[in-house]
């Protein structure tokens, strides 16, 4: 694998926090796989996830569908029967203490709720990537996000466009989802969003990199900051492959927080850093991140030429 390019995967997006965390899936798939897979971006307007692994797209694919099955058969996924993880102090506490037993479900509870943080309700505080509320139920959707997701889903959500022509549930982390109705003619909530399931399914095996931990009043989530309505989420894009575990320390590294130090940057290899406002409905809380802007980008080499005359 060592000195082979990496794989280009044009249709995520890096300045898409969907892009962001199916790339972190499809990292995370090859480890979990026993390969070697390395993950980048590419330069330009548009970067787009890069992976190494030496696998062609049909083979990659083939990788991500067999990962796929086995979380059908987690069981937080199969035989839980929770649908969301804002529950009661006993409820959460089973939750998190059965998860335990299945890797890929201790992973995914882990990066959603954390013990002594509660909402008003006494409920769990979730993570602050948890845009779902009302009558959406997180585990719920993404249950019948893996259930229903198929090879030509992901094959279209890694290298082609995004098409949005299904019905499957969102899990809400594109920024397509941001619909103001102030900029609409009319209220866009009735309307049922399509989706690129491939990439959501992706996206949920993605934030398993992310675990959430308690403060002080709220849960804390890598890479968020700010309050439960008015937050924000960053990220960093790199161009030397890291592995999906390298990937998720320098996202929950604290350089990234706060003022942004040049030096710091570009001494942990960050060639951008990007940042969407975490938007939330007054009405039932929804979540949606705003459109992505570049906090920082590391100035291109010079390029040497002939001598001026």
């Amino acid at each position: 694998m060592t000195g082979k390019k990496p794989m280009t995967l044009p249709g995520l997006d890096g300045t898409n926090p969907l892009g962001f965390f199916a790339a972190m899936g499809c990292a995370v798939a090859v480890d979990q796989s026993g390969g070697d897979g390395q993950l980048s971006w590419s330069g330009g307007p548009i970067p787009a996830a890069q992976l190494s692994g030496g696998t062609s797209p049909d083979e990659l694919v083939a990788l991500l569908m067999r990962e796929i099955e086995q979380w059908k058969q987690s069981w937080l996924i199969r035989d839980s029967g929770f649908d969301d993880v804002k529950l009661p102090p006993d409820e959460l506490r089973n939750l998190i203490s059965e998860s335990r037993e299945d890797l890929r479900s201790h992973r995914l509870v882990a990066a959603l709720v954390t013990e002594g943080v509660a909402d008003g309700k006494g409920n769990a505080k979730p993570s602050d990537l948890h845009f779902t509320a009302g009558p959406q139920r997180f585990l719920d959707m993404a249950r019948k996000v893996l259930e229903s997701v198929t090879k030509e889903d992901l094959h279209q959500a890694l290298f082609g466009s995004w098409t949005y022509t299904s019905r499957l549930p969102s899990l809400m982390w594109d920024t397509a989802d941001d619909r103001i109705y102030a900029l609409s003619a009319r209220n866009p909530s009735p309307d049922k969003k399509l989706t690129e399931p491939g990439a959501e399914c992706l996206a949920l095996i993605g934030i398993t990199q992310l675990p959430v931990i308690a403060g002080d009043e709220r849960t804390l989530t890598p890479g968020c900051s700010g309050g439960w309505k008015n937050g924000s989420f960053r990220w960093p894009l790199w161009q030397h492959g890291l592995s999906a575990n390298s990937a998720a320390a320098l996202l929950g590294s604290s350089t990234l927080a706060g003022s942004v130090d040049r030096t710091q940057l570009d001494a942990l290899g960050v060639e951008r850093l990007l940042e969407s406002d975490v938007r939330r409905s007054d009405k039932g809380c929804y979540g949606t991140f705003g459109p992505p802007r570049v906090l920082w980008q590391k100035a291109p080499a010079a390029r040497s030429g002939p001598p001026a005359k």
